[in-house]
């Protein structure tokens, strides 16, 4: 490998890193957020009809397992699912309490 191609490939190297570690400060800072939320929120007692293929029966187990799927992995994209019904949740908590 010439060295053009060594500093190039090098200089991939950190871009791919700087972006796993936005990633993961995104990630991060969108479940705290989201976490501040729920923490003070009223939770639904019963069933929640997120979207039509999607029913939450236990709001709290779903509020725990999201969580901790999303802390787990912050640098996966496989979080992205999990943090968007967590939102979808919240917005719907929101349009009922208002």
């Amino acid at each position: 490998m010439n060295q053009l191609a060594a500093k190039e490939l090098k200089n991939e190297k950190v871009e791919f890193s700087h972006s796993i570690k936005t990633l993961e400060i995104n990630l991060a800072n969108k479940s705290q957020g989201l976490k501040s939320f729920f923490d003070g929120a009223v939770l639904p007692s019963g069933a929640v009809q997120l979207t039509p293929g999607v029913k939450i029966l236990d709001v709290p187990l779903m509020l725990r397992t999201h969580f901790a799927f999303v802390e787990a992995r912050p640098t996966s994209r496989s979080a992205l699912p999990y943090l968007e019904r967590l939102r979808t949740l919240k917005k719907e908590i929101q349009e009922v309490n208002y």
